[in-house]
């Protein structure tokens, strides 16, 4: 009972802090560091990919609050063990990004497990999601330059 009453606490705490995502200049920010941290970057295009559909869907609709998003420069690949159901997988991702399967590669299958059984039964591959704009790229890359020369 102790840890839910803290847990709430922190929460009530930081729930105003939240809801500053809903600032475009926030957001643009939140963009920026959840790229600088995790995407990676390729001439024309810069994609992101993460086994958790969290940083997936921040990701998604960040780029859609901050920019004039354009779905026809998305595109999605899964990922996944040789064990795994790929039509399964799809079907979980397409769910969740909500982006046509029209935009989604063909499943890259890692052939390191092959023959190796998948241990976590929830485990959903892992998500790649390119988007080829080189413009907003750079823009992103600036401001977390931007952020970093404030702090340093």
């Amino acid at each position: 009972i102790r840890r839910e009453e803290s847990l709430k606490e922190i929460a009530d705490l930081n729930l105003p802090i939240a809801e500053k995502i809903q600032n475009r200049e926030i957001a643009k920010i939140a963009l920026a560091m959840l790229c600088l941290g995790e995407a990676s970057k390729t001439r024309g295009s810069f994609s992101l990919g993460s086994s958790d559909q969290r940083i997936i869907t921040l990701f998604i609709e960040l780029l859609k609050r901050c920019f004039a998003f354009d779905l026809e420069k998305i595109r999605c690949t899964v990922q996944c063990r040789a064990d795994q159901n790929i039509e399964l997988l799809e079907t979980y991702w397409l769910n969740i990004t909500k982006i046509p399967k029209r935009l989604f590669y063909k499943a890259q299958i890692d052939p390191r497990t092959k023959g190796k059984p998948t241990k976590k039964n929830n485990y959903k591959g892992v998500l790649r999601v390119d988007y080829f704009n080189t413009k907003i790229q750079i823009e992103l890359e600036t401001l977390a330059q931007l952020l970093y020369n404030q702090i340093a």
